[in-house]
């Protein structure tokens, strides 16, 4: 146990509990500086989240990179049928009765004395921090006696006391996303290993990386997927009406931020290119995003105006999900994929890229969709023709039955099995 806590204290020194500190030279400041924007950020391992307005009003969740000091995409946040209300989950369960008690272990606020700018500063820092509130969380934890703990986000202060608590409390690791290995986080996570009850990850392929580097014992390891589908409010929101133009036409429904990782562009072009090859010549675009003006042009370009419909934001998208033709994702990537996940629980043909996570998850998982790969435009045009001739209902069955992995009980079933 020594040797694990003097390991920890040298990865707090050198490398934090995150591989990239607080870079001000970055371009943070002046992004939170522009009108609108939070004055509450939320700080995370490689970037910073927060609330600004949107070009149409509405508020949206905004994300800078430390690594680059470029604003990034955020699959599966600012949806169109999504308003965000707070980027600090604990704010948000403060100002909404969800009858959980969320504890401030650290009454002395000194993060406005402490350096913030430079590697080692930032470093300083947070090992300062650390050392703060490692007894106070140690208090807590002795006095409550829970039986389980399950971290998630920062985690690196209870893996630290894990080996003190392990045999009186069992150490859930919550892991979101596709961890990066690199800065220390690997090493430090199978130093611990041994006091880590179980480990839980939101994707199979997250799983086997774990697995491939012997990070965690391949027992302690779970599959946990997220709850994205709601049966109760999406059946309720599939009958509201649609816009009267949409009500008795046949059109294929893509959703999503308009950014580069949505790669509209491409959809957009290869449709106008092709359209007299399908039966179904409309084409509905849900979302915003900075991209807006290149997709017009491009419609304009191709004369398309009676053929492609660019909405803006909906805020329930259920309906056009449940009265197109088909959804058709063009992402570069999707973890794991709200739209898909969603439109398979409706029943829909898919029409979906092969790329990471989720959209290979479902292709590995066997017959649930039309996959092209990704900005092939001659295979995406032969798998929307497939689509258009194929009456089969086994491909919307299996994809049903996929998409229910995802529902909120199959969720609470898998944690409650875990907790035993």
């Amino acid at each position: 146990m020594t040797r694990a806590l003097a390991g920890c204290l040298v990865l707090l020194l050198l490398a934090g509990c995150q591989g990239q500190g607080l870079q001000p030279e970055m371009g943070i400041n002046p992004r939170l500086a522009q009108p609108g924007d939070d004055s509450s950020p939320s700080l995370s391992a490689t970037g910073m989240a927060w609330i600004a307005p949107a070009p149409n009003g509405h508020q949206q969740i905004r994300w800078l990179d430390f690594a680059s000091g470029l604003g990034a995409p955020l699959p599966g946040l600012n949806r169109p049928d999504a308003q965000p209300i707070s980027v600090g989950e604990w704010n948000f369960l403060k100002i909404n009765d969800h009858n959980i008690n969320v504890e401030n272990i650290q009454k002395l606020n000194i993060y406005d004395l402490l350096p913030k700018e430079g590697f080692f500063r930032s470093r300083l820092s947070f090992f300062i921090i650390a050392l703060l509130n490692l007894f106070p969380l140690l208090k807590i934890i002795k006095k409550e006696k829970p039986n389980f703990l399950i971290i998630h986000l920062l985690t690196m202060l209870p893996i630290i006391l894990s080996p003190i608590l392990y045999r009186n409390t069992k150490i859930i690791l919550r892991i979101s996303g596709f961890p990066n290995l690199k800065f220390g986080r690997g090493f430090f996570w199978k130093l611990f290993s041994k006091y880590i009850y179980a480990v839980t990850t939101p994707t199979k392929l997250t799983s086997d990386m774990l697995i491939e580097n012997k990070i965690f014992d391949k027992k302690k390891i779970f599959l946990l997927r997220d709850p994205i589908i709601n049966c109760n409010l999406i059946n309720k929101k599939k009958k509201e009406n649609l816009e009267e133009d949409f009500l008795n036409t046949e059109f294929y429904l893509s959703i999503g931020r308009l950014t580069n990782q949505k790669n509209f562009e491409f959809l957009l072009n290869s449709f106008c290119i092709n359209m007299n090859k399908f039966k179904v010549k409309k084409l509905v675009v849900l979302g915003e995003g900075e991209n807006d003006e290149k997709l017009k042009k491009i419609i304009q370009r191709y004369s398309m105006e009676k053929n492609i419909f660019l909405l803006g934001f909906k805020k329930n998208v259920y309906n056009y999900i449940f009265r197109s033709k088909a959804i058709i994702s063009s992402s570069l990537y999707e973890d794991p994929g709200f739209v898909l996940l969603e439109s398979a629980f409706l029943r829909k043909k898919i029409i979906t890229s092969i790329v990471n996570n989720g959209p290979l998850e479902m292709y590995q998982t066997g017959n649930l969709c039309y996959f092209y790969k990704s900005n092939d435009e001659l295979d995406l045009v032969n798998q929307i023709i497939l689509s258009e001739n194929d009456d089969s209902k086994n491909m919307a069955l299996n994809a049903l039955k996929y998409s229910k992995k995802f529902t909120s009980y199959s969720h609470y079933k898998t944690l409650s099995k875990l907790l035993g």
